[in-house]
């Protein structure tokens, strides 16, 4: 198996080695935790698991009682971060498989590399630096990709045909997707370009005025309710496309949900929403409920059988809220997940039950990984409680095995703990496969924003700036934040957060230890998003959006013409920032 190894990446690993005993001689306990981001990937007859982080890929086989590491490698994309989609509530990288060719998208080219060899097999550049990726997926049964991008904050899409290396762009921009549809609303309606073919057409002819349009949305996919003003309604998701509604709906609807035969709607009645299932070949009311919250409406597909669910998104005020409708019986049937968590949307169909994401907030332990596997006969739910979760868990993600009929789990704390997990049958509990750890932090408890300087170890834990080497650790000095460190111009820079949200930076001399701090002012927090690009440290959010210049050591607001930006992405390019704007 061949391997790229970073020499960076193996001194770092000797330094540690090094530093671990000195500190085991001053603490209890080295924490090892887990800083790759994971993927399932269903590979015909197998089940892969992908972990990587900005530069490093592992690839390895997921068995029914083991992961086994086939391949591994390293790639050095300068000023280019990798792409991560928001797919189910879950940050996962932007990854592509076909055959035994891997591909991984970053922000200005798609890597390829053979999961047989580890050998870098091509790059696609697809833009110059004015472009920014957001995301990328195959198109099925073709050579080409869907490619979701931005240029001077405008977004657009484009097909891309990786043999011959050729983009055609699509001509709407900023519009809504809706499937292999993107909308965009003009002076004459609601018009829609195909995204795999470019054709153009017309949606909806809204009137002048008396329009109304509705959005309801999951993570995948949007679905629009339009009335036009002229006596009609229409509706627009990704299976059909555009469908006028046969039956007209209340103005007071608040969500709306349509499968082929039937319509579920909710209306605000004051002392709660009443739940209305009709039936869409001659409108015949089937079903009235009430529910004492909105919710919204998911498929859940059991088999051949497409369900609809009722959820709130987990309320801790009453069961009712998670039912699910039974067209035979022409009721709902309420689900009883325990007042937990759950998401409805995120799932998976093994026929005879569904798995579905959840969690669990229990006092003293925090936020628990859970999954609630609801019956199809009885719809009976049984949550899975991934206890061995000892902190709040920022991620879960799992995958039904092509062959084994088992389900694997990934879970992932705040503090780096992670593990795999196999629920192997119907009614079986979580059973451990692994625990990954790839990382030590020097027997502290939790360290971030690492900076390695020679034989010195720059890091923040637990309220404090310390410096470790083989002499032992010194404190630099007390922060309630500290940004990631910035090495320019001989000196180490960082943003840290003081009482009341005042802002200071500091600047370390590395190799004297000396430092100064100096206040910016104040009024906001540092939170994980901060980064250090080239000279500048970068803070996006939607409270404030700023960037330390170590150059002029200012802190200054993003601003183009006057107005603040909130900025989500940025790379560095030359002297020039390249930065997604949100708005």
């Amino acid at each position: 198996m061949k391997k790229y190894y970073n020499t960076l990446g193996l001194l770092i690993l000797v330094v540690l080695g090094c530093l671990g005993q000195v500190q085991i001689s001053d603490v209890q306990n080295v924490v090892q935790a887990d800083d790759l981001d994971k993927k399932f990937i269903v590979d015909n007859q197998r089940l892969l698991l992908v972990e990587v982080n900005k530069s490093k890929t592992i690839v390895s086989v997921v068995s029914e009682n083991s992961l086994e590491p086939i391949q591994e490698w390293s790639h050095q994309p300068l000023d280019q971060r990798r792409v991560y989609s928001n797919k189910n509530y879950d940050n996962q990288p932007n990854l592509l498989l076909s055959g035994d060719t891997l591909f991984e998208v970053y922000s200005q080219a798609v890597y390829a590399t053979s999961i047989a060899t580890g050998e870098l097999m091509d790059t696609y550049h697809l833009f110059g630096s004015s472009n920014v990726i957001l995301f990328v997926e195959k198109i099925p049964e073709s050579d080409n990709w869907l490619i979701h991008y931005t240029r001077d904050g405008i977004t657009y899409y484009g097909i891309y045909d990786y043999k011959s290396h050729n983009l055609t762009e699509r001509s709407i921009e900023n519009g809504t997707r809706i499937g292999d549809k993107q909308y965009q609303l003009r002076s004459e309606g609601f018009v829609f370009e195909d995204l795999i073919t470019g054709e153009i057409n017309s949606a909806v002819t809204l009137a002048p005025e008396g329009y109304r349009i509705n959005y309801l949305w999951d993570t995948e996919n949007y679905f629009v309710w339009i009335e036009d003003g002229k006596g009609s309604q229409f509706y627009i998701d990704a299976k059909h496309g555009v469908r006028e509604l046969p039956c007209l709906i209340s103005h007071d609807c608040k969500n709306l949900y349509w499968t082929d035969s039937l319509i579920y709607f909710n209306i605000n009645m004051g002392f709660a929403f009443e739940n209305i299932v009709l039936n869409s070949n001659g409108c015949d009311t089937l079903s009235k409920s009430y529910m004492e919250k909105s919710g919204t409406y998911f498929p859940l597909y059991m088999g051949t059988k497409e369900m609809v669910c009722y959820a709130n998104f987990g309320s801790w005020y009453s069961i009712s809220h998670n039912a699910i409708y039974d067209a035979v019986a022409k009721e709902w049937k309420y689900m009883d997940f325990n007042n937990d968590i759950n998401f409805a949307n995120d799932q998976r169909d093994f026929g005879d039950r569904i798995y579905i994401r959840g969690e669990d907030d229990v006092e003293l332990y925090g936020f628990i990984a859970t999954l609630h596997e609801v019956n199809s006969d009885n719809f009976g739910v049984m949550n899975k409680k991934f206890y061995g979760q000892t902190d709040d868990v920022s991620s879960i993600i799992f995958e039904k095995h092509p062959t084994l009929g088992s389900l694997f789990v990934c879970t992932r704390s705040f503090k780096g703990k992670s593990d795999l997990w196999a629920l192997k049958s119907k009614g079986s509990s979580p059973q451990k496969i692994k625990s990954f750890t790839n990382s030590m932090n020097l027997g502290l408890n939790y360290i971030s924003n690492e900076y390695l300087f020679d034989d010195k170890l720059f890091y923040f834990f637990n309220g404090s700036v310390y410096v470790t080497n083989s002499d032992g650790t010194t404190k630099l000095i007390d922060a309630l934040q500290c940004s990631p460190f910035l090495f320019y111009n001989g000196f180490l820079y960082a943003l840290i957060q003081k009482e009341s949200q005042l802002i200071n930076f500091i600047k370390i001399n590395p190799g004297t230890l000396e430092i100064q701090s100096k206040s910016l002012g104040g009024g906001f927090n540092l939170d994980n998003n901060v980064s250090a690009v080239g000279p500048l440290i970068i803070g996006p959010g939607f409270s404030k959006s700023y960037y330390f210049d170590a150059r002029l050591e200012k802190l200054l607001d993003i601003e183009y013409f006057g107005n603040k930006l909130n900025i989500a992405i940025e790379a560095i390019s030359k002297n020039n920032v390249l930065f997604l704007w949100v708005f």
